[in-house]
């Protein structure tokens, strides 16, 4: 519980009136909970993945007693105040040369169909730096075109129909060799699904030594190329190579994974001939574990903006996890920015540009400066 003093202002011999200082701005105009709780709760649903009623309880036994719809609406206030960090985190990534997208589910609380629950997408669009999360109320493929518009790059995606119908400027596809493998692994009693499972060991085993070089930036990358070139080109023709030999003889299932790879055989390969490229999507699927947690956790939410707020929030504490940021430490150094935006927004003002206030460039900010205190996950 935070007290809030503001100064009284007066001058006796002139007779003027008490004048009262402003408070200071909130996320939550007039609201009960300081900046700092609100700041707090954002972290323990998206970080820790902590439903909403977990998060009162943890609150009450601190000593305030608060009910779940307060913290419900605290935490759809600062993602009102938030939303146009988005568009700043999106032309950042917009502006990167590889893209990983990958999409999955939430459960949002359809009133209409008798308080059922209807299954929607959210996505996930990072380059390794930032996530961007974007949910949609259906799964309809043209949205594929307004996820990522205008992109010109390599996009690292999975096998959704709306990435494959994407064919927008230079954008160039690259398919995911963890997607290829997954049946195999699954099955690695039988005779051909073991022999594919040694296949793909061998080609990560030249992308972990390359790992270990202890090479960073373009010289990392020129030793990967090298590696892959010398070793991995050999391998994914072994793999291409049992996999039409398997086409040949197999049926069902078996002969649907084979057959995975000899149809995209140019989108698998496409790593071979770019050392920034990975073999695979596994980055996208990893900034997605969080919603798989939270999902278990929450079931479903009621919002009707709920998905989109959720988005804003993992999209911001998701980037300080792959930044390796302390997320408080952003979020505390990112709100003047976000409270100077909304009222320069209400007073009809030019708005600030929030580009220097996205996790990346926070990130550069604290390394420029030497401050690593802030920089460390909490």
């Amino acid at each position: 519980i935070r007290r809030v003093v503001r100064i009284r202002y007066g001058v006796s011999a002139t007779g003027e009136k008490v004048a009262i200082a402003p408070p200071p701005p909130c996320i939550v105009s007039k609201g009960l909970l300081a900046n700092i709780t609100i700041l707090q709760i954002i972290i323990l649903h998206t970080v820790d993945c902590l439903p909403f009623n977990r998060i009162a309880e943890q609150i009450r036994r601190a000593g305030a007693n608060i009910g779940r719809q307060l913290v419900t609406s605290s935490f759809h206030g600062f993602c009102h105040l938030a939303e146009p960090l988005m568009a700043a985190i999106e032309a950042d990534l917009l502006e990167t040369e590889v893209l990983h997208a990958d999409g999955s589910f939430v459960y949002r609380q359809d009133r209409r169909r008798k308080r059922r629950c209807t299954r929607s997408p959210i996505y996930a669009l990072t380059d390794g730096r930032q996530v961007l999360f974007k949910w949609r109320k259906d799964e309809k493929h043209e949205t594929a075109e307004n996820l990522i518009p205008g992109y010109s790059g390599y996009l690292v995606r999975d096998e959704w129909d709306g990435w494959l119908k994407l064919k927008t400027g230079e954008l160039t596809h690259v398919g995911c060799n963890a997607h290829a493998r997954r049946w195999f692994a699954k099955n690695q009693e039988d005779h051909d699904g073991a022999k594919m499972v040694a296949l793909y060991a061998q080609l990560y085993a030249v992308e972990h030594r390359a790992a270990a070089s202890g090479l960073t930036g373009d010289q990392l990358i020129a030793e990967r190329l090298r590696l892959r070139r010398e070793h991995s080109v050999a391998i994914m023709d072994a793999i291409h190579a049992h996999a039409q030999d398997m086409a040949n003889r197999r049926s069902s299932t078996a002969l649907a994974a084979a057959n995975y790879i000899i149809n995209h055989r140019d989108e698998l390969r496409r790593f071979l001939d770019n050392g920034a490229l990975p073999p695979d999507n596994n980055l996208a699927e990893r900034v997605l574990r969080r919603n798989a947690m939270l999902r278990n956790n929450r079931r479903f939410f009621v919002a009707e903006d709920g998905g989109d707020n959720l988005a804003i929030a993992m999209s911001l504490t998701g980037s300080c996890r792959l930044l390796d940021l302390n997320p408080m430490a952003y979020l505390l150094d990112a709100l003047p920015a976000l409270f100077a935006y909304r009222e320069a927004k209400r007073q009809n003002q030019p708005l600030p540009d929030l580009r220097t206030y996205t996790p990346w460039a926070y990130a550069q900010r604290i390394t420029n400066s030497g401050n690593t205190a802030d920089a460390s996950q909490n």
